[in-house]
């Protein structure tokens, strides 16, 4: 797999844009994660160009899904958060958002893969067909507790999921959070990210229907 910005320049191929309901941390990873998927024919769409908008944040910036419709672009990734999600059955809450802002929804499948989520959703804006693929992140909370597992399989040391603190950890290691995911082994990866791992497997599968 490997990450694009611009979508213009693909004669081919299966595209799947990312989009999250945070921040930058997400895709940090991912760019990492996608490098040790095969797939040489799927390409992860991650840019603000030329999508001039807001995505909001948490559930409610699923919207761009819509945006992204209107540029030829079926197929998505939605990271999002635990915390927004709190105790909510997770594919009865993203459905309800995707038909919040027009998406028809056709089916949902969760995965489960403690501690984590990871869904498929099908469905339709106006004669397109859509493929959502989502992932909710963290044991209870953020992200962050994924990298902080991550960091205590790989270096051995516990650390509080606060972002501060694992960036001061992997700067003492002279890493930072791509070069982590880079050199971790395999079952580590799964291990820490099993939502991202699961959904990445998924989309990979693409590559060879």
């Amino acid at each position: 797999m490997k990450f694009v910005d611009d979508p213009k320049a693909l004669d081919e191929g299966l595209l799947v844009a990312i989009f999250t309901g945070d921040g930058r941390t997400e895709l940090h990873v991912m760019k990492s994660l996608a490098k040790r998927h095969n797939g040489k024919r799927i390409f992860l769409l991650c840019s603000k160009l030329p999508f001039h908008f807001r995505s909001g944040t948490g559930l409610s910036a699923v919207k761009v899904v819509k945006t992204f419709v209107k540029y030829g672009i079926l197929r998505t990734l939605f990271l999002v958060d635990k915390e927004h999600v709190g105790e909510k059955q997770v594919d009865i809450e993203i459905d309800r958002v995707l038909k919040g802002f027009g998406v028809e929804v056709e089916s949902t499948k969760l995965f489960q893969q403690p501690p984590e989520n990871a869904l498929i959703t099908t469905g339709s804006v106006g004669c397109h067909k859509l493929t959502i693929y989502s992932v909710v992140l963290g044991k209870e909370k953020c992200l962050n507790e994924d990298i902080s597992k991550l960091v205590e399989l790989e270096l051995k040391l516990k650390v509080e999921p606060e972002q501060k603190i694992i960036r001061k950890v992997l700067h003492d290691n002279r890493l930072d959070i791509e070069s982590l995911v880079d050199q971790a082994q395999s079952r580590n990866l799964t291990e820490a990210f099993p939502g991202l791992t699961f959904i990445l497997n998924e989309i990979e599968k693409k590559n060879f229907e």
